[in-house]
């Protein structure tokens, strides 16, 4: 059983269901993205008292060292290291080869009774309900392979290559590079989002419609 307080019980059961769908890192994403586009911008004004420098020989030391640095060579390996690196579960999609769109119901099951500061249940063990009658999931998610070229060119070539809100995530491919070629953020597909989403081709774009989420396969034309 689980005790939280009741001003949080909804709060915790929307972040777990959201969470279960999408995974910590892109509702992390999806967070951040919400928050810049309520405070970009903002001045923030001056938090305390802007005190100088007092250590000069300290950083000098510093400078002195880094200038033994070939900075080049450090960032070229670790660029090596990162271009490299693929997540143990990451899930590869073959080309979509039809056009083809279908919805995906977010739903999530309540596995054990939730119970408020006094011991009150609140809601029920195999309670449902649907994230997306709570809080609406503004962005546009887009899976692609990132080895594929014709694929990065449909990506490039689409609206929502210079939309801020789009989350990029990669079936296959560098993330690094094409983060980098792109100017955004690059997340990896795990096999729980894959499954939790029904994906089963690349490119696919993801939005809300209405209390799901609709899934659009992209069949590229050579």
């Amino acid at each position: 059983m689980s005790f939280i307080g009741t001003s949080l019980v909804r709060a915790w059961m929307v972040l777990t269901a959201l969470t279960q769908a999408f995974g910590t890192v892109l509702v992390t994403g999806w967070m951040i993205l919400s928050a810049l586009s309520d405070v970009y911008g903002m001045d923030l004004g001056v938090v305390g008292k802007v005190y100088p420098v007092v250590e000069p020989d300290a950083l000098a030391e510093l400078q002195r060292r880094a200038e033994k640095i070939n900075l080049e060579t450090v960032l070229a390996t670790k660029d090596n290291a990162f271009s490299a690196y693929r997540p143990k579960d990451l899930h590869t999609l073959p080309t979509a080869r039809v056009p083809r769109a279908f919805n995906v119901d977010l739903t999530y099951t309540v596995p054990e009774d939730i119970l408020d500061q006094h011991g009150k249940v609140v809601y029920p063990r195999g309670y449902a309900f649907n994230p997306l009658e709570v809080i609406p999931f503004p962005n546009t998610l887009i899976f692609l392979n990132g080895k594929d070229p014709l694929q990065k060119q449909w990506f490039q070539a689409s609206p929502y290559s210079n939309n801020v809100s789009v989350m990029l995530i990669l079936s296959d491919g560098d993330f690094l590079g094409l983060s980098k070629s792109l100017d955004r953020p690059i997340y990896y597909l795990t096999n729980s989002l894959a499954s939790r989403l029904k994906l089963s081709a690349v490119p696919s774009v993801i939005k809300q419609r209405g209390k799901r989420l609709e899934v659009e396969e992209i069949a590229i034309k050579n």
